[in-house]
C-alpha cells in the first residue's frame, strides 16, 4: 500500500498545500514550525479521525489543536492505493465528530466507493489507532514500542477474530476488577467484607447462653423489687391518711406564703418603676409625640447642613454689599471712573469666581470667565474709550451677579429660619419635660427614648403585678386567716420513706432497661443465627465463584502466552536483523518475553529497556517497531510516516539509520521528516 497524493483545504497552519509522495523514500528536510508534525498528523487523521475528542485542553483534543488558524474549510483529501486499486478520500472536519463528512471515490472513474467506510484506517491495516501508531507511525522523541492487542491478532494472522484478541486485556482487567471486588484478603473485597461479617455474627451468637441466662436473673430481681416497692407504697398510703386531717391547714399555709410572695413582688415592681420614673422631673412624655420629636431631632442636622450650602462666604458678602451700594439707576460716570470701577469688579469677580471653583461650585468657573471678561475690556479701553454698548453690557453682568448672589442669600435665609424653628420646637418640648436642651439635642432625644421605654416597661411591670394582687385578694375572701400568725402543723417526717420509694422505682425502672436491652439483644442474636448460615452460604459460593474465576484468568493468560510464544521468534529474529543494520553489532544482550517486552542484559543482569539511554531507547524502539511491521504485513506492505526518529542518535548511528531507511525504501513506502540536513538524504523532497 502506498500514498499518492494529500492535499490540505485547511488543517492547523497549513492552507491550500498539496503534496505529491512517491514510492521509497520521501523525505522532508524543513525548519522547525513549517509544519512536518501537522503533515503527519494529518495523514494519520484522514485514515482514523481524532483522537481524545473528550478532552478540554486544546493542546490533547486533536479536533481543537488543529482547528485552523485561518478559518476556512476544515479538512482535506488524500488519494492512496491498496491491493492494485486507487482510492481517494475526502474528509471535512465540523465542531463536533456529528458534523463530520466523508466520502471514498475510486480515482481513475470518480466514482463513488463502498470498499470503505469511515473507519478507513482499521478497515485498511486491520488495526486499531494505538496500534497504528506503535508501528507504522513513528512520532519524535516516541520511538519505543509495546505489543498491543492488535498486534497481537494481525501477526497470528487472526483478523477474523481480531476482536476477540483486541479484548483480551478488557477482559483480563475485567476478571482482575471482579477477583479485586471479591477478594478475600483485600478490605474493599466482597469475600473478605463476608468474612468480617461471619466472625462478627459468630460472636454475637455465641453470646446467646449469657444473654437468656442474665434475662431469667433480672426477672427474679424485678420480682424481689416489685414486692418491696408494694411494702413501701402500703406505708405511704397510711401516712398519708394521717395527714388528710391537716391537709386544710397547709393548704392555707400555702397560699399564705403564696400571697406573701405576690405582695413582695408587688412592693418591688412599684418600687422600681418610682425609680424609673423620677428620671422626669415633669410629667412623663407620650410615646407618641416622643417619637415624632425624635425624628425631628435627626432632621435637625439635615437642614443645618442645607442651611450651610447657601451661606454667603465672606468674599461674596463683600460683593453683594459692594453692589448693594451701586445705583443702578444713576446718570452715566464718567469714562475714566467706569473704567476703574469695571476693572476692579472684574477682577473681584475673577477672584472669586477662583475661589469657588477650588472649593468645588460650579458657579466658581462662571465668574472666573465674567471676571476675566469684564477686567479684558476695561483694560482695553483704558486707551482707547468704552463704548457704550460695553458698558451696557457690564453694567448687564453686574445686575446678573447681583441678581445671584441675593438669590442664594434668600435661600440661605429660609434654610436657616427653618432650622432655627426646627431646633427651638425641640427645645421648647425638651423644656417642657423639664430639661435643659443641650447643644446635640439629637443625642439628649435619644436619651430621653431610652429612659421613657425603661419607665413604659417597668410601669408594665408594676400594673400586672398589681393586678395579680388584687386578683388575689378578691378571689380569697378569708384573706385575714391567712394573713394570722398560725403554728405550722407538726409534720411526720415522710421524706426518708419517699427516698426509699425512689430508690426502689428506679432499680425497677434500670432492671426494665436492662431487661428491654437484653430481649432486644436476643432478638439480634436470633436474626443474626439466620444471618449466618445465609452468609456462610453465600460466602461458599462467592468464594467458589472466585476461584473459578482465578483458574479462568489463569487458563486465559496461558492461552495468551501460549499464543504469543508463537510469533515471539520471528519478532525477536527481525529485531536483531534490523539492530544488526542500524549498528553493526549482534543483539545477543537483548531478549523478548511473550509479551514481547524487551529487556537488555547489563551486569550480568536483564534490565527493563526504559532504564536505557534516550538514543538506546529510540535505536532499539525503531528496531522493535520494523520487526513488529515485518510480522505483521507479510504481504500488502504498508506505508511508514517516521516523525524525526534519529534526533537523539550519534553521527554514527544517524548515518547507519538513513542507509537502514534506504534498505526499508526498497519494500515499503517512507514519508521520513527531519529538521537538520545532518539526519536527511541528499534527494530530499
Amino acid at each position: 500500500m502506498k500514498i499518492l497524493q494529500c492535499h490540505i483545504e485547511n488543517f492547523g497552519t497549513w492552507s491550500d498545500k498539496t503534496f505529491d509522495f512517491s514510492a521509497g523514500c520521501n523525505s522532508f528536510c524543513e525548519e522547525n514550525g513549517w509544519g512536518k508534525s501537522t503533515l503527519a498528523a494529518f495523514i494519520r487523521i484522514m485514515f482514523y479521525g481524532f483522537a481524545n475528542e473528550r478532552k478540554r485542553d486544546e493542546l490533547e483534543n486533536e479536533r481543537k489543536k488543529y482547528m485552523p488558524w485561518q478559518g476556512g474549510v476544515y479538512g482535506g483529501q488524500m488519494s492512496f492505493e491498496v491491493d492494485g486499486v486507487a482510492y481517494v478520500v475526502s474528509r471535512i472536519f465540523g465542531k463536533k465528530e456529528k458534523d463530520d463528512k466523508f466520502e471514498l471515490r475510486y480515482l481513475e472513474t470518480n466514482k463513488k466507493s463502498n470498499d470503505f467506510s469511515t473507519n478507513l484506517g482499521e478497515e485498511l491495516f486491520h488495526i486499531d489507532q494505538e496500534t497504528f501508531l506503535r508501528t507504522v507511525f513513528i512520532s519524535q522523541n516516541d520511538c519505543e514500542t509495546k505489543m498491543t492487542d492488535g498486534m497481537s491478532a494481525k501477526i497470528g494472522n487472526l483478523e477474523l477474530q481480531s476482536g476477540d484478541m483486541s479484548s483480551f486485556e478488557q477482559a483480563n482487567e475485567r476478571l482482575t476488577d471482579a477477583l479485586n471486588k471479591m477478594s478475600p484478603t483485600r478490605k474493599t473485597g466482597s469475600l473478605y467484607k463476608m468474612s468480617e461479617r461471619i466472625g462478627e455474627l459468630s460472636m454475637r451468637v455465641r453470646q446467646r447462653d449469657f444473654v437468656e441466662q442474665s434475662i431469667d436473673q433480672l426477672f427474679e430481681k424485678r420480682k424481689e423489687e416489685q414486692e418491696k416497692l408494694k411494702s413501701l407504697e402500703d406505708k405511704k398510703t397510711k401516712w398519708l391518711e394521717q395527714q388528710k386531717q391537716r391537709s386544710d391547714q397547709n393548704e392555707l399555709l400555702l397560699k399564705k406564703r403564696e400571697y406573701e410572695g405576690i405582695c413582695k413582688n408587688y412592693q418591688q415592681r412599684m418600687e422600681q418603676y418610682q425609680k424609673v420614673r423620677n428620671y422626669f422631673p415633669a410629667v412623663l412624655p407620650r410615646g407618641s409625640e416622643l417619637e415624632r420629636y425624635v425624628k425631628d431631632s435627626s432632621r435637625l442636622l439635615e437642614e443645618q447642613r442645607s442651611a450651610q450650602i447657601y451661606q454667603l462666604s465672606e468674599q461674596e458678602q463683600e460683593l453683594l454689599q459692594s453692589l448693594e451700594e451701586k445705583n443702578w439707576n444713576e446718570k452715566e460716570v464718567p469714562v475714566g471712573n467706569k473704567k476703574k470701577v469695571g476693572l476692579i469688579v472684574g477682577l473681584s469677580l475673577l477672584v472669586l469666581g477662583v475661589v469657588l471653583y477650588v472649593v468645588k461650585f460650579d458657579a466658581g468657573l462662571f465668574l472666573m470667565l465674567a471676571g476675566a471678561f469684564v477686567a479684558g475690556v476695561s483694560l482695553l479701553t483704558q486707551g482707547k474709550g468704552a463704548s457704550k454698548k460695553s458698558q451696557e453690557e457690564l453694567k448687564k453682568l453686574e445686575q446678573e451677579r447681583y441678581q445671584q448672589l441675593q438669590e442664594k442669600e434668600n435661600r440661605y435665609e429660609s434654610a436657616y429660619q427653618s432650622y432655627r424653628a426646627l431646633h427651638n420646637e425641640i427645645s421648647f418640648y425638651v423644656k417642657s419635660l423639664g430639661f435643659m436642651p443641650l447643644e446635640n439635642l439629637q443625642e439628649q432625644m435619644q436619651e430621653l427614648k431610652e429612659h421613657f421605654l425603661e419607665c413604659k416597661n417597668a410601669y408594665q411591670e408594676y400594673q400586672s403585678a398589681k393586678v395579680q394582687k388584687e386578683t388575689f385578694e378578691e378571689q380569697y375572701e378569708s384573706l385575714e386567716l391567712m394573713l394570722q400568725e398560725k403554728k405550722e402543723p407538726e409534720e411526720t417526717n415522710i421524706q426518708p420513706l419517699l427516698d426509699e420509694i425512689e430508690l426502689c422505682k428506679t432499680e425497677v425502672s434500670k432492671i426494665d432497661t436492662q431487661l428491654e436491652q437484653l430481649l432486644e439483644q436476643k432478638d439480634v442474636i436470633v436474626e443474626s443465627e439466620q444471618e449466618l448460615e445465609k452468609q456462610q452460604e453465600l460466602y461458599r459460593e462467592t468464594k467458589k465463584k472466585y476461584e473459578d474465576l482465578k483458574k479462568v484468568q489463569v487458563y486465559l493468560q496461558n492461552a495468551r502466552d501460549a499464543f504469543s510464544a508463537k510469533y515471539a521468534g520471528p519478532i525477536k529474529t527481525g529485531f536483531d536483523k534490523y539492530y544488526q543494520l542500524l549498528t553493526g553489532q549482534e543483539a545477543s544482550a537483548y531478549k523478548l518475553d511473550v509479551n514481547a517486552n524487551l529487556t537488555a542484559t547489563v551486569y550480568g543482569m536483564q534490565r527493563d529497556s526504559r532504564l536505557l539511554s534516550c538514543g538506546l531507547r529510540d535505536l532499539t524502539g525503531l528496531c522493535m517497531r520494523m520487526a513488529f511491521v515485518d510480522a505483521m504485513y507479510q504481504a500488502e506492505k504498508p506505508f511508514l510516516i517516521l516523525d524525526d526518529p534519529f534526533v537523539n542518535l550519534d553521527a554514527e548511528k544517524t548515518e547507519k539509520g538513513l542507509k537502514l531507511l534506504e534498505k526499508i525504501g526498497e519494500e515499503y513506502q517512507i514519508l521520513y521528516f527531519t529538521c537538520h540536513e545532518s539526519r536527511t538524504f541528499k534527494n530530499e523532497y
